[in-house]
């Protein structure tokens, strides 16, 4: 498996959780979800890109 198949394979399992969530509408609809990750995609992809990077660390400790 590479980076390009990780990577679709994570997308394809949040978007499985979030079509969940979603269910409920009085919790959250994917338009008003889309509507706010796109108000703020540079906090949104600064998240994202955080958290691979603490994956990663965390790998590569546990690894050492």
């Amino acid at each position: 498996m590479n980076g390009f198949n990780s990577a679709g394979f994570i997308a394809s399992s949040f978007l499985e959780k979030l079509d969940e969530f979603s269910m409920h509408e009085d919790l959250c609809s994917l338009t008003d979800m889309s509507k706010n990750i796109l108000k703020n995609r540079k906090e949104f992809t600064a998240y994202v890109v955080k958290e691979f990077q603490d994956a990663e660390d965390y790998w590569r400790q546990i690894n050492e």
